[in-house]
């Protein structure tokens, strides 16, 4: 920050200036977390911040696809290469919160379209995807942990486990 500074003081005209990757990594997610304190810091001068059109445009540029990322099983089938059998044993633990079809995100205004809770038969079939990806990225999936609400309950029902002792 204190680099930032510096260079933004060599600039007398702030549209001038000119910001390193990570400070507008920093400046992309303080506007989305506290936009309201943003603006403030902006206005009075206090850190060199991106005006708010810059970071609109920034913003636009963000990727928000939904779903699971191929890149990121690549890179974790190339990590998961360099351990021993030991290591690559684990559990996948999860939290729902609410499932949705077709999300589109607008990053402009930071909302969401397209919210649609899909009930346990998608979460089913996500929880059944994400373990076969992990384990063809060389992971060995022994258990799957969740909180257990409505949603989780209706997946272990696709899944044919019920939970009384009988079963």
């Amino acid at each position: 920050m204190i680099k930032e500074k510096i260079a933004a003081s060599k600039y007398k005209n702030p549209k001038n200036r000119r910001y390193s990757e990570n400070w507008l990594l920093l400046c992309l997610l303080f506007h989305i977390r506290a936009f309201g304190a943003y603006k403030i810091l902006r206005n009075q001068n206090l850190l060199p911040l991106p005006c708010i059109t810059s970071i609109r445009k920034y913003e636009t540029i963000v990727k928000t696809d939904c779903g699971f990322d191929d890149s990121f099983f690549k890179l974790l089938k190339k990590r998961m290469f360099l351990k021993i059998e030991k290591q690559r044993h684990g559990i996948l633990l999860f939290d729902e919160v609410q499932l949705r079809k077709g999300l589109y995100v607008n990053t402009r205004n930071l909302m969401y379209y397209g919210l649609e809770d899909m009930g346990g038969t998608v979460l089913a079939q996500l929880v059944f995807k994400a373990i076969v990806l992990l384990e063809n990225s060389g992971c060995l999936i022994h258990g799957i942990i969740c909180d257990g609400c409505i949603n989780e309950s209706k997946m272990w029902a696709k899944f044919g486990i019920s939970g009384h002792i009988e079963n």
